[in-house]
């Protein structure tokens, strides 16, 4: 719904016209906020912010959008001084709707907060801000999240352009249509600061300190993280204190195992005036790594020599008979070599091709070699025994002879 500049807004319920708008300050996907006069307070700035729907939109989405309203001005009323205070809510005539959805569009009104967006703000620290000051803001952050939590609510998708910074950085926290309680789905737009398992599972509390974790880097490094599964560029968290870096990851691991469950449980390495311990540096979780290894066949190789017979050489020569044949007086060595010559060719079907050409060409002399080696060694057990044999022999006619002289 498109709001007429300088044309107050008459509430249907009570037929009064009391705000004025006068000019547009941030329209996104599902709603516009407007900047407002109360004539009815000096003409103090107020928000106005009205639901937004596609040419295309059917009733389901129009009543959702409404819906969504209705839950921001119910967290409202949490009684935070960050949170803007809820003035009224309004029920419109929306020409651009059709039949009885035009009858009663929502609006809701809520104190402006003067001051600048986080995301504007940041443009003028490019490398970041002093870490004391960025520690201060986010405990602030984790402070009103843990309001919102004991509530049985979860802000969901927290972003730079929700925190309005003050001429002395007083903090303010807008934009919470997103929130939802605490176990049920969030509908949560796209953004790189909202926790990667909303899109699939139920909102936690630890999906707000994903948030927090990733405008804390914002504040110290003066860039937004990646949009991808590690939104962290390492060398910048290297370069900061180690604290700071393990903080970070505390509150911002995009593994949820490996996230701070609780504020409370961050909350004591955000003391007033200090930079936190010093701790490790957050890393991809063992989970995604375990993954990427299950993916790529790192032992693929070791896996081919695990199913190939690794001692088939010895096992070859031990079925063969070489001795055998060596053994036979007038044995032909030549057949056995020719012998052992087909058996390297079989077990070469089975080796491991290697580009060394070197170490191809060295095998048959190797193997010509243990052949060699195996006919001498036959060959000195075929002596011994001749001159067992001639030892035995001369004996035996030495006792032959003793036995004629007696």
């Amino acid at each position: 719904m498109n709001l007429a500049l300088g044309q107050c807004l008459t509430d249907q319920a009570i037929g009064e016209a009391r705000f004025c708008p006068t000019r547009l300050l941030a329209e996104g996907a599902r709603c516009r906020i407007y900047e407002a006069e109360d004539t009815h307070l000096d003409r103090k700035l107020v928000c106005l912010k009205v639901p937004r729907h596609g040419p295309s939109a059917s009733s389901e989405q129009i009543q959702a959008n409404r819906e969504r309203l209705s839950r921001e001005l119910r967290t409202l009323t949490l009684g935070s001084p960050l949170i803007p205070e809820p003035l009224d809510w309004l029920s419109v005539h929306n020409p651009s709707l059709a039949g009885a959805l035009a009858k009663h569009e929502t609006i809701l009104v809520y104190e402006q907060q003067a001051g600048r967006a986080l995301d504007q703000k940041i443009l003028d620290a490019p490398n970041g801000i002093e870490p004391l000051h960025a520690l201060g803001l986010c405990r602030e952050l984790l402070l009103l999240a843990r309001v919102a939590h004991q509530h049985e609510l979860v802000i969901a998708g927290l972003r730079p352009e929700h925190i309005i910074l003050g001429i002395d950085d007083t903090m303010h926290l807008v934009g919470w249509g997103n929130a939802c309680a605490i176990g049920s789905r969030a509908d949560v737009d796209p953004s790189p600061y909202a926790a990667p398992e909303l899109a699939q599972q139920a909102a936690t509390p630890s999906a707000d300190l994903y948030s927090m974790g990733l405008l804390l880097y914002l504040l110290l490094t003066g860039q937004a993280p990646n949009d991808g599964s590690w939104p962290f560029d390492n060398a910048r968290l290297e370069a900061m204190p180690s604290g700071l870096a393990h903080l970070i990851g505390r509150l911002a691991h995009p593994d949820p195992s490996q996230r701070a469950q609780s504020v409370e449980e961050v909350l004591p390495l955000l003391r007033p005036g200090q930079l936190p311990p010093p701790g490790p540096l957050p890393q991809p979780s063992q989970r995604d790594k375990m993954g990427e290894q299950v993916k790529r066949p790192i032992d693929k190789k070791l896996g081919e020599q695990a199913e190939r017979p690794i001692n088939k050489k010895f096992g070859e020569q031990a079925e063969r008979p070489i001795d055998n044949t060596l053994a036979i007086p007038g044995g032909k060595p030549q057949k056995t070599l020719q012998n052992q010559d087909s058996s390297e060719q079989e077990r070469g079907a089975i080796a491991v091709p290697t580009d060394n050409a070197a170490s191809t060409n060295t095998a048959p002399a190797t193997n010509l070699d243990q052949a060699q080696g195996n006919a001498a060694l036959a060959q000195q057990r075929w002596r011994n025994a001749a001159i067992i044999v001639s030892v035995g022999a001369v004996l035996s006619l030495i006792a032959l002879l003793v036995l004629l002289l007696l």
